[in-house]
């Protein structure tokens, strides 16, 4: 999950469900590292959203859309 320097610098990646590969944690630990944020929902300063592949397994594409609109509003 290496990034050329300065690419993801300054982005804010939200999560959505958890990750199927490894924990959020570590996740978050190497965007910061690369000198960008991953956080746990989604906000008005979220450059990019992560769905979670549980999520993805679990739910339609209804139930998607519903949580992205119901993140978005808070």
């Amino acid at each position: 999950m290496t990034a050329p320097p300065g690419l993801i610098s300054g982005t804010v990646f939200g999560a959505i469900g958890a990750l199927a590969a490894f924990p959020l944690r570590l996740a978050a630990r190497e965007v910061e590292r690369q000198q960008g944020q991953l956080r746990r929902g989604v906000n008005r300063r979220t450059s990019h959203v992560v769905f979670g592949r549980t999520l993805l397994a679990k739910a339609g594409d209804a139930d998607i859309e519903r949580r992205v609109a119901d993140e978005r509003a808070t």
